[in-house]
C-alpha cells in the first residue's frame, strides 16, 4: 500500500493510501486531524499530491478514480498533464465527473494546507 504525505500547518503527516488507478491515490484523513471535515476520503494525484476532490466514503472516492481514469495518463506529473492541448476540456470533464460522483472540493481547515490544480 502506498504511503502519502499530507502537508499541514504543524508539519507533514503520513497516511496509508490505496492506488485504485495508476497515478491516483485514495486516502482517509487520520483521526484527530481536521475533525471538522465531513468528507474525509481524498482522491489525490500521486506524483505531486494534489487533492482532486474529497468524498464521504472510501468507495465513493474509489469509484470517482475509476470514473476519471480515462481522461489523462495519471502516471505523468502534473506539469506534463497541464501541457497537453486538450487540458481545458479535461478539466471541465474532471469537475463534472467528480461532482457527479459526490465529490466536493477540500475546504481549508485549521491544520491542512490544500493544493489543487483546479
Amino acid at each position: 500500500m502506498p504511503h502519502h504525505h499530507i502537508d499541514t500547518t504543524a508539519g507533514t503527516v503520513g497516511v496509508d493510501a490505496a492506488e485504485p488507478i495508476p497515478g491516483l491515490l485514495v486516502y482517509e484523513l487520520p483521526p484527530g486531524f481536521c475533525d471538522e471535515a465531513s468528507d474525509r476520503w481524498y482522491l489525490a494525484h500521486r506524483s505531486n499530491g494534489y487533492s482532486l476532490a474529497c468524498f464521504p466514503t472510501q468507495q465513493a472516492a474509489t469509484d470517482a478514480a475509476s470514473a476519471v481514469a480515462a481522461l489523462v495518463d495519471w502516471t505523468q506529473d502534473m506539469d506534463t498533464i497541464a501541457s497537453q492541448q486538450d487540458v481545458p476540456t479535461h478539466i471541465s470533464d474532471l469537475e463534472s465527473i467528480l461532482r457527479d460522483a459526490g465529490g466536493s472540493w477540500p475546504e481549508p481547515c485549521s491544520c491542512h494546507t490544500h493544493d489543487s490544480p483546479l
